[in-house]
């Protein structure tokens, strides 16, 4: 349950009621607080109520078997994503002890096993760039794997990997000798604080670049403002890369992935923040004012564009 002016990456409270045939009864809050995000309620075959919580700082899973709410691990990695829509799953539920999860790491996302009885994560065989939409039916499993190298595709099989592929984004893959691979960039924004972004150098079999040239770089701001660009293979970018072009998608302050105090920097700070984190990162490419330029879609976006920019 969220309540305006607070949005579901907030502040949220997780209910539970009995349902009768006479209808629900009074709702008992189970988690959730004043600044306390909580989200994707599953129960497990044993009844058991699984959820995800950033009280710790991240999005993590959290279970309440009978006796309260309890973490099941402790990592700094969110486990899901602000919840935009209804019906989104970052995680799913295989048994009464573990459940398939994804979780955002330096240069992509990983994906594995959670045991709720060890905290431990096994690692999944054939994870890709991100996951998401993770389904179960005992030990099987489904979800949309992302790529690097192209575009997506849904995948099925045992929690453990490998997976099959059931229906692709594409007929066939592309030219893996025009394909630009996502790199992790780090830098410092205006306020001396730490952010992230994805690079892609440009890349073509045919053409290379003088001695000591460096390429023109645009920078791109995802919009959301709480979304995030993924390490992943996209059209978009691969349209710019094989010209020539380096692209560089900056996860301003507020993006997801980073945990709760780095969602909050935009708090307040909406269009600022994008900016201060955009700006310094055009700074970094030689020749900055000649060779750069910013694409900033929807509403986090297009403040960026504008104060980087100044059009």
């Amino acid at each position: 349950m969220w309540d305006h002016p607070d949005m579901p990456w907030d502040t949220t409270h997780l209910l539970r009621a009995d349902l009768t045939p006479e209808g629900a009864s009074d709702p008992v809050v189970v988690a959730g607080d004043n600044g306390v995000s909580v989200s994707q309620p599953q129960f497990g075959p044993d009844g058991a109520l699984w959820f995800v919580s950033d009280e710790s700082g991240w999005w993590l899973v959290q279970r309440d078997a009978g006796d309260g709410p309890h973490p099941v691990h402790e990592t700094d990695a969110d486990h899901a994503a602000p919840q935009w829509a209804l019906g989104m799953q970052d995680f799913a539920v295989l048994d009464a002890d573990r459940a398939l999860v994804r979780w955002w790491a330096e240069g992509g996302q990983g994906l594995g096993i959670l045991d709720a009885r060890t905290g431990e994560v096994t690692p999944s065989a054939g994870a890709g760039a991100f996951h998401d939409h993770l389904v179960a039916a005992g030990d099987e499993v489904a979800m949309r794997r992302g790529r690097a190298d192209g575009l997506p595709e849904v995948v099925r099989g045992p929690a453990s990997g490998p997976f099959t592929v059931l229906g692709r984004s594409a007929a066939a893959d592309p030219d893996a000798s025009y394909v630009a691979p996502p790199q992790p960039w780090t830098w410092r924004n205006s306020d001396g604080s730490e952010v992230h972004g994805i690079l892609h150098e440009p890349r073509h079999p045919d053409v290379v670049a003088p001695d000591g040239e460096r390429p023109p770089l645009l920078v791109m701001v995802h919009g959301g403002p709480t979304s995030r660009t993924e390490a992943a293979y996209t059209t978009a970018t691969q349209f710019w890369t094989t010209r020539g072009f380096a692209v560089l998608h900056v996860n301003y302050s507020g993006s997801t992935g980073y945990g709760r105090a780095y969602r909050d920097r935009l708090r307040g700070r909406w269009g600022w923040s994008t900016s201060t984190t955009a700006s310094p990162a055009r700074a970094r490419w030689p020749r900055p004012d000649e060779r750069t330029a910013t694409a900033s879609p929807s509403a986090a976006g297009a403040p960026a564009g504008t104060r980087c920019c100044g059009r």
